[in-house]
């Protein structure tokens, strides 16, 4: 909703062209139209109740479901014979090769890859990072990977309430843990470690920003000494002149954990305590988390990705105007970052349609962010599709989700 909150209104031209009127300048505007986020849908739909809003979809693509989601199980689609108005950089006209899709929602790992290496699928999101390898050796499978755009998966500190409050504590966490260590074992270099509030296939990154995200554990305990954190108990974690220890709460939804974010966090929490910081993991329920990160109490750290093709998600993640208040409720600017300076920025590349200068603003809001030690970033995701060889001709949008429109099986 944030992409066209100053949308005001649409004027129709004629059968094929409609003029888009907002408040303000928008130059996000476009390439948001160019994913799904803004897809045609039928008025109908849209006007739905919230729990039949996504059990039936009525859209504009070139594949259509008579049966709509079935939580739990997946969604059948069958060709949409009308369709006849391809983009311009697909590879035909007309209808599509399949005659259908069938989604299986297999949220377990291992249940996914061997459906797809025993040939009852023929395609799957996710590939497990681990078996990687070993279908790209096998000649009857084959991977495909895309660079998601937007910001990485990321932790991000609360600047409003609690240690994280000092920019010293924020800069000692970031340096204090080998974050890329960690990622590349554990993803088996599958998801690289991410260098910046954006990842670097997004349109804009300012890759000038990846030096403030190193490796430095002595600069981390100068830090948290500075800071007055300079004792430790005989945990080993440190105490300020008070005695009080020196623990950051991180509500952590395991119930929706994909990629191993659950194992990624136990490893952030071992890392911490090596410089005598206490993580605690407190799994949550997703109103609990909307509560804590609603209300801007009683947590330290939050972890949020955000798919988006412009360099925009950055006013999405770090704009003050997308921080919670009690009148929203939620916000995705979970680390509550407020910064005069970058929300100029960010309108000012809102009225910028010369990539060039867009470009130079997006950079200087991404070192701000970065010296104010804002987010911790983590890795970038990929989406890993791993496709039976006789799969043909899947390609990626601009948000690296799978497009079908061109695929066709052979034998």
């Amino acid at each position: 909703a944030g992409t066209i909150a100053t949308y005001t209104g649409t004027t129709v031209v004629d059968p094929t062209h409609v003029e888009v009127h907002f408040k303000s300048p928008n130059s996000a505007f476009l390439p948001t139209l160019a994913t799904a986020y803004l897809g045609i849908e039928a008025p109908d739909t849209l006007k739905q109740s919230p729990d039949k809003l996504c059990s039936k979809i009525v859209g504009s693509g070139p594949f259509k479901s008579d049966g709509g989601y079935t939580p739990q199980k997946g969604i059948d689609y069958v060709r949409n014979d009308a369709y006849a108005w391809g983009p311009g950089n697909a590879k035909h006209t007309g209808k599509a090769y399949l005659a259908g899709i069938d989604v299986s929602v297999v949220p377990e790992d291992a249940s996914r890859y061997g459906a797809l290496t025993s040939g009852q699928l023929d395609a799957i999101a996710s590939v497990p990072p681990v078996d990687v390898k070993s279908l790209k050796a096998n000649s009857a499978f084959k991977i495909q990977t895309a660079p998601a755009p937007g910001g990485n998966y990321s932790y991000y500190p609360n600047q409003t309430d609690g240690p994280f409050k000092d920019i010293r504590v924020r800069q000692a966490f970031r340096s204090g843990i080998d974050f890329a260590t960690i990622v590349k074992k554990l993803y088996f270099g599958v998801f690289p470690p991410a260098q910046g509030p954006l990842g670097n296939a997004t349109v804009g990154y300012d890759p000038q920003s990846a030096s403030a995200y190193a490796y430095d554990p002595a600069k981390a305990n100068q830090l948290l000494d500075e800071a007055g954190w300079s004792k430790k108990n005989a945990q080993g974690i440190r105490v300020n002149a008070a005695g009080q220890e020196l623990t950051l709460v991180h509500p952590f939804l395991k119930q929706y954990v994909r990629e191993q974010r659950d194992v990624l966090a136990d490893q952030i929490q071992a890392a911490a305590k090596e410089i005598g910081i206490n993580v605690v993991n407190k799994n949550v329920t997703i109103d609990q988390y909307y509560g804590f990160v609603g209300s801007g109490k009683g947590y330290d750290l939050a972890d949020f990705s955000w798919q988006r093709a412009s360099p925009d998600a950055l006013r999405t993640l770090f704009g003050s105007e997308n921080i919670a208040t009690p009148q929203t409720g939620f916000g995705t600017n979970i680390g509550r970052f407020s910064n005069k300076e970058v929300d100029g920025l960010f309108k000012t590349a809102l009225d910028q349609t010369d990539l060039t200068q867009q470009k130079a603003t997006y950079a200087k809001a991404q070192q701000i962010i970065a010296d104010d030690a804002a987010v911790f970033p983590q890795y970038q995701f990929q989406y890993v599709l791993g496709e039976s060889a006789k799969v043909q001709g899947v390609v990626f949008e601009p948000q690296a989700f799978p497009t079908f429109y061109d695929a066709w099986l052979g034998s």
